[in-house]
């Protein structure tokens, strides 16, 4: 069973030690029963709807605004929360049908979609038991033990500084609210880095693969593994991309690869486009590279790069 507790919201004046004065929402509580309450639940949440405003004749020559909630009935909403099942609440009321809508915008700038996946194969916690002894803190003014949910202490007056909160991107989140959906992004690439891999926790004599490391921005980077030392399926993938990149014998081994590829003995590559599944946790990679010694240079989409034909090559990560 879970228990929501509604409260109206009231605004007030926050003095913070190490920034300017702000005001900000708190419910509308006397403050002891709002640090009491603050400490038992589990989140605190703040729901707002955003409003429009117009002007219109009052008469007399004045003017008087008029707000209107954004959507029909008001219907876009904001919610600041991480919770996952809040999150499914959020996008579910954008997926109930209706006569007259015909399409749901996520817009995501928390990262919600990446955190916790696609909202059809969402997973929720279980919760614990709450057994343990409740949360508090020391006043470093007067050493006072007080509930963690204080901000200010009730002994000495203290105001604590305020906890560190995540804020959300200035960006909207790309990645695919469904499981299925799939989103490309395109990236420049700075560096490529090659190397030995050998999968973590597998034995020693365990086939190795070549790493391929694109850097795609600062301490960005972007993965791919060659098969060259493994049998079948993946053999054939690794002859297929080494053949598509090299003039020299596709090697048997991966640390073999790895020198030829650090010698310059494959195609350089310029940009990559990153291909995701929502709810695959592998990303596929699409590389486009350029003439190396004579070789034809390789684009990727639409349109090649110096006239040459277009090849897509694939890896999992």
């Amino acid at each position: 069973m879970m228990v929501f507790l509604i409260a109206h919201a009231k605004v007030e004046k926050f003095e913070d030690p190490e920034a300017p004065a702000c005001d900000r929402y708190s419910p509308r509580l006397h403050k002891h029963a709002a640090a009491l309450v603050t400490e038992w639940c589990d989140a605190v949440l703040f729901a707002t709807r955003r409003f429009t405003t117009r002007s219109e004749d009052a008469g007399f020559g004045r003017q008087r605004a008029i707000a209107a909630p954004i959507g029909a009935g008001g219907g876009e909403r904001m919610l600041r929360t991480v919770s996952p099942g809040l999150y499914y609440q959020m996008v579910g009321r954008g997926f109930r049908l209706h006569p007259e809508k015909q399409d749901c915008l996520v817009l995501d700038f928390g990262g919600n979609v990446m955190r916790h996946g696609p909202i059809d194969q969402i997973k929720v916690a279980e919760r614990g038991g709450g057994t343990g002894p409740a949360p508090s803190k020391e006043c470093p003014e007067c050493r006072s033990i007080v509930a963690a949910g204080y901000a200010k202490c009730p002994d000495c007056g203290y105001q604590f500084p305020p906890p560190d909160r995540t804020k959300h991107d200035a960006k909207a989140s790309g990645a695919g609210i469904l499981s299925g959906q799939v989103t490309t992004t395109p990236f420049a690439v700075n560096e490529v880095y090659f190397s030995v891999h050998l999968k973590r926790g597998a034995p020693e004599d365990a086939p190795r693969t070549m790493r391929v490391d694109y850097q795609v921005g600062w301490r960005d980077y972007k993965s791919e593994w060659i098969c060259f030392e493994h049998t079948g399926y993946a053999r054939r993938k690794a002859v297929a991309w080494w053949k598509q990149r090299s003039p020299d014998p596709v090697p048997e081994t991966a640390e073999r690869a790895v020198e030829i590829a650090q010698a310059g003995g494959v195609a350089s590559t310029k940009a990559i486009t990153v291909r995701a599944v929502a709810g695959d946790p592998r990303t596929f990679i699409e590389v486009r590279f350029i003439e190396v010694q004579g070789r034809a240079g390789v684009g990727v989409g639409d349109e090649p790069l110096n006239d040459y034909p277009v090849i897509r090559i694939r890896g999992t990560s």
